[in-house]
């Protein structure tokens, strides 16, 4: 007989940790993998790349605890095999000679007005002037081509989903676009499968360079690459670590930037914003995602105390705006020293204003950083992230010993607060920020480490073969909070949603039914093929211009 036990008390419930959160994702993300394995083995194609795509895209915004699949690209890898033309039959040169580069394609996904990407291939177009220059983007869509790309000279601008098909015909044309160029670079989103499909197993390809513009979040792609070009020390760590990028398949490249001076002095910049030249403006902008807090430290957590003990100083932000979380608050709690300005096309206006350049905390934005300290404006970059994420921060080669770089709130107060109230100290460090920025970032110096860069890409033997990656960290949910919090992370729906116009009629169909939301307003967008939407988008505008 066994002895009786005591009752024991019912548990509570416990709340779901970071680890669950990402346990949770990779087993969706490997359902993506699934479904794309199983299309393959059906000899299905079209819709085992897009499968791809949409795990891609679920990884990218819903944090899965990896930065790469092997899974997703070997899929695609395997479709590259099966679709790729035999060696000749497109009429590839192969890899030139170091000295033959003279023509450079760019490959796009998506070209925004904004954004830091679209800026960084209009300045790479502008800084290697000395070769010929041409663009190919793979998904626009509706959206047309911004006026800063359409506007560069020389720059020839070919969308590829404007014709019927899905990727595999992207692939096709974009094979054909790449036969050419003596060098590819890709400056794609994290999820564009259209690269891997079109150079992976095409013996003919160029060299190929894949820029890591987003080393803070899962992308694929490292196979459609002779080398990963990362434009930090820390992204560059990071894609050996968390990627299985060995030493030689990475270059470090400076982003670079267009550099065209000042066109207004100072005060005039801050009379044109409505500010009282005396003031001291501290300026920053980025996308107002990346100023929404994820933990008990916050962008205007951080800044509106130094702002009260400083009454001179004035915050201003391009891209947040009042009504996002807290500018208002922050407005009241300062005597109306914060302004959010909202989202606008050119900031080159507040660049000028500004006293002291103030990045974008949680996520960095090193774009706006760069150009506003080429203007001669300290600038100053919170690391208050934990130990393994500095790829959140900001860093880039030739700036660290200017950078204003505070690790907790206490040296954050200080450096910032330092700044504001010695006007000879923002004057000697700005002038030397401006000139460690223009050294590495604009003219014959970057234009000599990007025909470096052509040159380690065609000494290449072929494409990345991806070694073994390092454990999950304390970064990882990190950048699970953030897309949570940013309203990124849409789950599976949004996942399928974004590129369900791409599947094959039947498996779109099945799609919708499976996933598409009760009474789904956005239906049409699921249906419909989806280079049937950039022809809608043209025939709306049409209407719109008449109506005008």
């Amino acid at each position: 007989m066994t002895e009786p036990t005591e009752p024991t008390e019912p548990t509570e419930p416990t709340e779901p940790t970071a680890t669950d959160a990402l346990a949770a994702h990779a087993e969706e993300l490997h359902r993506f993998e699934q479904h794309a394995r199983d299309a393959l083995r059906r000899g299905r194609l079209e819709e085992a790349a897009t499968w791809a795509q949409i795990g891609a895209t679920y990884a990218w915004f819903n944090h899965c605890g990896i930065f790469a699949s092997d899974a997703l690209e070997g899929v695609l890898d395997e479709v590259a095999c099966r679709t790729t033309p035999l060696p000749g039959a497109t009429g590839g040169t192969g890899a030139p000679g170091p000295s033959a580069v003279r023509r450079v394609l760019h490959v796009a996904t998506s070209l925004y007005q904004t954004g830091g990407h679209t800026q960084a291939i209009r300045c790479w177009v502008e800084q290697d002037s000395a070769r010929e220059h041409r663009l190919v983007v793979t998904r626009q869509g509706p959206t047309p081509v911004p006026d800063k790309i359409l506007g560069v000279p020389g720059l020839a601008v070919r969308r590829l989903d404007r014709a019927p098909g899905g990727l595999l015909a992207r692939a096709r044309r974009l094979r054909d676009a790449a036969a050419w160029a003596d060098v590819v670079v890709l400056h794609t989103h994290n999820n564009d499968v259209v690269p891997t499909l079109a150079l992976h197993a095409w013996s003919a390809a160029p060299p190929t360079v894949l820029v890591d513009s987003n080393d803070h979040t899962f992308w694929v792609g490292r196979t459609s690459a002779s080398l990963v070009m990362h434009m930090r020390d820390s992204g560059r760590d990071h894609g050996r670590v968390r990627r299985g990028l060995g030493p030689d398949d990475s270059f470090v490249l400076e982003r670079p930037l267009r550099f065209t001076g000042r066109t207004r002095s100072r005060d005039e910049a801050k009379i044109e914003l409505g500010l009282d030249p005396a003031q001291v403006v501290v300026a920053t902008a980025a996308d107002p995602t990346k100023y929404r807090p994820v933990s008990a430290e916050s962008f205007l957590g951080l800044v509106v105390p130094v702002l009260q003990a400083n009454p001179r100083a004035v915050l201003v932000a391009a891209g947040p705006a009042m009504d996002d979380d807290g500018w208002r608050a922050a407005a009241a709690a300062t005597g109306g020293r914060v302004r959010a300005l909202g989202l606008v096309p050119d900031v080159s206006r507040l660049h000028e204003a500004a006293d002291v350049y103030l990045d974008s905390f949680p996520f960095s934005s090193l774009t706006s950083l760069l150009e506003a300290a080429s203007l001669g404006n300290p600038a100053v970059t919170y690391r208050g992230h934990p130990a393994g994420a500095e790829v959140l921060g900001a860093d880039t080669r030739g700036l660290e010993h200017v950078l204003c770089a505070p690790v907790d709130a206490r040296t954050f107060a200080a450096a910032l607060g330092a700044l504001v109230a010695d006007e000879d100290h923002r004057r000697r460090l700005g002038e030397r920020t401006a000139q460690s920025v223009l050294v590495r970032h604009v003219g014959a110096g970057w234009s000599a480490r990007a025909t470096r860069l052509y040159e380690m890409a065609g000494s290449r033997p072929g494409r990345i073969v991806p070694g073994p990656v390092g454990e999950a960290s304390g970064l990882d949910a990190l950048v699970d909070l953030v897309m949570e919090r940013t309203g990124l992370a849409t789950g599976a729906v949004g996942a399928v949603r974004s590129n369900a116009g791409l599947l094959p009629v039947r498996a779109r169909l099945r799609a919708v039914r499976d996933v598409a939301p009760a009474h789904d307003l956005t239906l049409a967008r699921w249906v419909l093929p989806e280079w049937q939407h950039s022809a809608l988008g043209r025939v709306r505008r049409g209407l719109q211009a008449r109506a005008d």
